[in-house]
């Protein structure tokens, strides 16, 4: 225990610190920071909420055992254990990413035992007691090991949690051995409350449009950028992020081909409607529904790149050639007759579809065939308009989703009819799945703001 004591001196932590106190705590070598300044609104919302709604009946039980399965592979942890970490928490929380360790800070709740045992339970065995605690003004700082082997994953072999229990606040760090994590305590407890912010913090501060809202992530694109970028300097992160592809073998034909992008880019689904080619799978319909979009400098010499790249010389050679509109075609000729789609280079524009009725629609809509490309007057067409430049737009209709997720369910609402709290007002049954996931891309002075939600 020695050894590292001095990486934990006493320092007095404030009981009334001013209202960015927890995210002041953040190390300074942080380059992801997820924030949630409140966390008992966020979950108010939540519950009324027609997607959280829609979690708790018969139709969403199944998908949230899904989402439950998958945040548990992905994280390998006890996804049931995280869930009631987040129910206990009441306040403001962050979580950061600084490379050798990862932390989660959170402002200490009215039950602040239950968010305490939460996190306890989550939490892996602890090590051998005489290296287990260290008394920290008031608090502790308990050491827990992640085991070698989880069900068969050994990403977190030789990695160390620290669990920091303090009046002020509760912190997890986790990282590369005992050393790094419990310099990352001294750091988080050294600076909470104070005047110091870490880079990727203050770039957050001054990025944040407005009031903080729901849960925002801030990314730095490359982590020196943090302190050698300008803010007026706003291309500074990303051209330091694609410089580490310098090096690569065969990077030259990558170049020739991004050269030739425009710009534009659109990946999108075309809702084919129940039943497309009978005995066709859910999940099938809507890889085929399927399509992508990129504007080209010029088509012929784009081509020319992308042969080069994919090394198969010409794709005559490859694909079945035919013409669409008066356009040249490339059709994947493969075992799976339902996949007839392919590619297709037109002067301007490339485009893709696993399905050939995409494709049709996808040329169609690029000569201006009416009919082909999105309804004017439609929700697409609003959203279009409402974020003419944007850097990027990304649009999905539910409807097939919904298919693909509740095969079995009969047409009509999800949801029953809901009295509006302090109202006569009631809410008609609703489909949560009749709306369109929406992400919206805007370039800022110091990078890019991105907003995802449905409408």
């Amino acid at each position: 225990m020695l050894p590292f004591l001095p990486l934990l001196p006493l320092v007095p932590v404030p009981s009334a610190p001013n209202a960015e106190a927890l995210l002041a705590a953040v190390p300074p070598d942080a380059y992801l920071l997820v924030h949630c300044a409140d966390a008992a609104a966020l979950r108010g919302r939540a519950e009324r909420n027609d997607w959280i709604r829609l979690l708790g009946t018969s139709h969403g039980e199944p998908m949230l055992e899904e989402i439950l399965r998958g945040l548990r592979e992905g994280t390998h942890s006890d996804s049931e254990g995280l869930l009631a970490i987040a129910i206990a928490l009441d306040g403001e929380a962050a979580l950061f990413d600084a490379g050798d360790v990862a932390g989660f800070l959170a402002t200490p709740p009215a039950d602040r035992a239950a968010l305490v045992d939460a996190v306890r339970a989550w939490l892996p065995p602890r090590r051998p007691a005489a290296i287990t605690t260290v008394d920290l003004d008031g608090g502790t700082v308990t050491l827990h090991a992640w085991p070698d082997d989880i069900e068969g994953w050994t990403g977190r072999a030789g990695h160390v949690a620290a669990f920091v229990d303090h009046p002020a606040f509760v912190a997890v760090l986790s990282g590369d051995g005992t050393e790094a994590v419990l310099g990352a305590v001294n750091a988080c407890v050294s600076r909470f409350g104070g005047d110091a912010r870490a880079p990727v913090v203050s770039r957050y501060l001054e990025a944040r449009e407005g009031a903080p809202r729901g849960v925002e992530l801030f990314y730095a694109l490359a982590r020196e950028a943090l302190e050698s970028v300008d803010d007026e300097d706003g291309l500074g992160a990303v051209d330091a992020g694609l410089e580490a592809a310098e090096g690569l073998t065969g990077i030259d034909p990558i170049v020739d081909v991004v050269d030739q992008l425009a710009g534009d880019f659109a990946l999108y689904f075309v809702d084919a409607g129940p039943g497309t080619i009978e005995g066709l799978p859910a999940e099938m319909e809507l890889v085929l529904s399927l399509g992508l979009h990129a504007s080209l400098v010029d088509g012929d010499t784009f081509l020319s790149a992308f042969e080069q790249l994919v090394q198969v010389g010409p794709l005559g050679n490859a694909l079945d050639m035919v013409e669409i509109s008066g356009v040249d075609a490339y059709l994947l000729d493969g075992d799976d007759e339902t996949v007839d789609g392919g590619l297709a280079f037109l002067p301007r524009a490339f485009v893709v579809a696993p399905g050939r009725r995409v494709l049709e629609r996808a040329i169609g809509a690029l000569l201006r065939e009416e009919g082909a490309s999105v309804p004017y007057g439609s929700r697409m067409q609003a959203l279009l308009d409402e974020c003419a430049g944007a850097s990027f737009v990304g649009a999905l209709e539910l409807g097939p989703v919904r298919r693909y997720a509740l095969p079995d369910a009969a047409d009509g609402p999800l949801l029953p009819a809901l009295a509006e709290d302090g109202s006569a007002e009631v809410r008609s049954g609703r489909d949560p799945f009749d709306a369109m996931l929406v992400g919206v891309m805007r370039r800022t002075p110091g990078g890019f703001s991105m907003r995802l939600g449905t409408r």
